[in-house]
């Protein structure tokens, strides 16, 4: 039987989600270390916008990132996107160990090298990188972040920097294996469309938004993606909304209200009715029948 996430041998978490703590231009969210029971489960959760590292110290396991999965062993590190959908499991035989930290940037230099790296390595086999630096700079900042002593501040800001460009480095200064030679243009304008879409799902107001950051006429993007795809943009986005709908009501931590607010529906019948249409039951049916398994705020 799966352990579930109190499961768990030794847990440092510095958690700052609610209001996270501004070093320099960077965010940080949280911060910690774990140490798993076999199966321990780290059940699907959402990441909000913050980008998060998972660095295996020992030990085997799995991530699931979006529902897809990756075995990991000691020395991988794992980048999560904002927005993803993220599960941890831990080896039966081989429990893992594993530091972790969630942060973002406001420096727009930085960002716009995250946005390249969010490009080129959205599918989650991509996402694995090997880099003993950022661990040992992850350990250290896990040391000096409940330390109150000289400089502590200037220092945390420092060692996220450090953290930062060694991720950069690592993802855009090394060979990029290019689209195969039989993915069309369309085909391609199709698949950042669609991951555009999924990482910005709590931020994308309408879909003109889309058409914006593409540099589009709508009508001539909402054309392509329907050729290519077989599916209207509307019908993507819909597709998605009630997706991650269904992960945070299983996550038990939002109302329907705000679950409705959060992928923006006019109001909560709009979505409940939505909901019922395409799952065959309303939201408070499916949260009867998946009813969270812990209470637990890890990640």
């Amino acid at each position: 039987m799966n352990k579930l996430l109190d499961s768990k041998k030794y847990h440092i978490n510095y958690s700052f989600k609610s209001e996270p703590k501004l070093y320099g231009s960077f965010l940080l969210y949280q911060v910690g270390k774990m140490f798993c029971e076999p199966m321990t489960v780290i059940n699907s959760h959402t990441h909000i916008n913050w980008f998060e590292l998972t660095i295996v110290l020992a030990g085997k396991g799995e991530i699931y990132t979006n529902r897809e999965k990756i075995s990991v062993s000691e020395g991988d590190i794992v980048l999560s996107f904002p927005y993803d959908i993220h599960k941890i499991v831990s080896n039966p035989n081989s429990p893992l160990k594993f530091s972790f930290i969630a942060f973002h940037t406001l420096n727009e230099d930085i960002k716009q090298k995250f946005d390249e790296i969010f490009q080129l390595f959205y599918e989650s086999e991509k996402r694995v990188f090997h880099d003993s630096n950022v661990e040992s700079l992850t350990e250290m900042l896990i040391s000096e972040i409940s330390s109150s002593e000289y400089e502590q501040n200037s220092l945390i800001e420092n060692i996220l920097h450090s953290i930062v460009i060694l991720i950069i480095r690592d993802f855009l200064y090394k060979e990029v294996k290019p689209l195969s030679n039989y993915t069309t243009p369309s085909e391609v304008l199709c698949h950042k469309i669609m991951r555009y879409i999924d990482s910005n799902l709590f931020s994308l107001e309408n879909l003109s938004q889309v058409a914006e950051y593409f540099h589009h006429n709508y009508a001539y993007l909402s054309k392509k993606f329907k050729q290519t795809t077989n599916l209207t943009l509307t019908q993507y986005l819909a597709n998605k909304k009630l997706e991650r709908a269904k992960i945070l009501i299983k996550e038990g931590k939002l109302t329907f209200t705000e679950i409705a607010e959060l992928l923006h529906y006019a109001s909560l019948y709009s979505f409940s009715k939505s909901f019922k249409f395409h799952f065959g039951i309303s939201p408070s049916e499916y949260r009867n029948i998946h009813k969270p398994t812990s209470t637990n705020k890890y990640k």
